[in-house]
């Protein structure tokens, strides 16, 4: 007899476990499909997803966040490297719930303090070279969201290399950013964020 009721738990249990992973999947996909939606509307073109990051977890957010980046086809675009190929805009949305922000204002106005321009087109990047969470702080305590994406490249292959760090702001219950470089693609030029180590962080 507890042997047919251990059988019967653990069927449960998996049920269970495979319904939270079947809701896990259909909310990505939601907000997936609300980031393609809003790109669509804005610039006529459908954009793929190449990146869904669930920033929720790792940074403890009250509410779920994530960032999805979403790249327009070359082959639909109007916008040309200096090689003259159609090259897709990539977008990096921060979405709240299934509410996404694709303004990229926040990248923008980093750009803005800094002075520096980019060539007109539907967006400031068109490759992403990294997206993903890195860790700071004493005993690797403090998450921080880093993004490094290029501007369009130029007819040598160059571009401006922007590396984003983002902290979650608990108060505002917002992502805001915390460190910004921008370096050439050309002659090994290179941001690092030192995960390991008594750099730890920086």
């Amino acid at each position: 007899m507890k042997s047919r009721r251990a059988v019967v738990f653990a069927a449960t249990l998996i049920l269970v476990a495979g319904g939270i992973d079947a809701q896990t999947h259909l909310d990505t996909t939601a907000v997936d499909q609300a980031v393609i939606s809003k790109l669509s509307a804005q610039f006529g073109i459908n954009s793929k997803v190449v990146t869904h990051l669930d920033l929720t977890q790792p940074f403890q957010t009250k509410s779920r966040w994530s960032l999805v980046a979403a790249k327009q086809p070359d082959e639909e675009s109007s916008a040309e490297d200096g090689a003259s190929n159609r090259r897709g805009a990539v977008f990096l949305c921060f979405v709240e719930n299934d509410e996404p922000d694709c303004s990229e204002e926040m990248f923008l106005a980093k750009y803005r303090e800094e002075r520096i321009s980019y060539d007109s087109g539907p967006g400031p990047f068109y490759e992403l070279f990294a997206s993903n969470v890195v860790f700071a702080g004493p005993g690797r305590t403090v998450p921080l969201l880093k993004i490094k994406s290029c501007t369009m490249r130029g007819a040598n292959g160059n571009c401006g290399v922007s590396t984003f760090l983002f902290a979650y702001d608990r108060r505002a219950e917002r992502f805001r950013v915390v460190f910004f470089n921008m370096m050439g693609r050309n002659n090994n030029q290179e941001t690092r964020f030192v995960e390991n180590g008594p750099c730890l962080g920086v």
